[in-house]
C-alpha cells in the first residue's frame, strides 16, 4: 500500500494498482481505515490484560461479557 500511495500520483491509481496487483477494492477500503488497528484498540489493552491474568481460563465470549460488566 506505501508504493501505491507513492506512485498514484505520478502514474495514476489504475496503472498503479494495476503494476502492484493489487484491486480497486482493497486501496479504497485500506483508504478509509484511518486508524492502525493496534492503535485503535489499544484504550482496551490493560483491561484485556487483566482479564487474561485474572481469568486465564476465559475465551472470548466470557471475556467480551466481562468488559460490558466493566463498562
Amino acid at each position: 500500500m506505501v508504493l501505491a500511495i507513492r506512485h498514484a500520483g505520478d502514474f495514476g491509481v489504475n496503472q498503479t494498482l494495476a503494476a502492484l496487483g493489487l484491486s480497486k477494492g482493497t486501496w479504497h477500503y485500506r483508504q478509509q481505515r484511518k486508524c492502525p488497528y493496534a492503535q485503535k484498540y489499544e484504550p482496551l489493552r490493560d483491561t484485556l490484560l487483566q482479564i487474561a491474568r485474572q481469568h486465564p481460563h476465559y475465551g472470548y465470549r466470557k471475556v467480551v461479557d466481562e468488559l460490558r460488566h466493566r463498562g
